[in-house]
């Protein structure tokens, strides 16, 4: 029994100890790893729902602009209304798979004066210095505004 004697001692309860902290913290991150991969399920299936659903009124799918429901991410929504091309922004430096781009962002103004700010997109930054080559807006009934 004196061979065991040394579990006894400090260094093996605070190895002891040191091994329960782990599990604890593991144990933790694997609930939380769970969790992501229900949001991502959850994500995932919001997109097939809706990504190739037919356009809906814009009023239909918000009805007050400064509310949102999450399950109508990823709805077409047909709009009607003018670009602001004058107030167009391009934000800089986007990485977008390892290279460096515009965000093109374009003020939309509906018939009732709303205006929505509209990403259309990434843009690739030239290398040359020369400007950027945005691509034209979208026509009526279009879906991908910069493709």
């Amino acid at each position: 029994m004196s061979d065991w004697g040394f579990l006894l001692s400090r260094r093996w309860a605070g190895y002891l100890a040191l091994t329960v902290v782990f599990a604890i913290v593991c144990c933790c991150l694997g609930a939380w790893q769970l969790a992501r991969r229900a949001e991502a399920l959850t994500e995932v299936s919001r997109i097939d729902a809706n990504y190739d659903a037919e356009p809906v009124a814009i009023d239909e799918a918000l009805p007050e602009p400064g509310e949102f429901d999450e399950d109508l991410k990823w709805l077409p929504v047909a709009v009607s209304g003018e670009w602001m091309p004058e107030e167009e922004v391009l934000v800089r430096n986007r990485p977008y798979s390892g290279a460096t781009g515009y965000e093109v962002i374009t003020p939309f103004r509906l018939d009732d004066g709303t205006v929505f700010m509209i990403d259309r997109g990434w843009v690739s930054a030239p290398v040359d210095g020369t400007a950027v080559d945005v691509p034209p807006f979208p026509t009526a009934g279009s879906r991908s505004p910069l493709g």
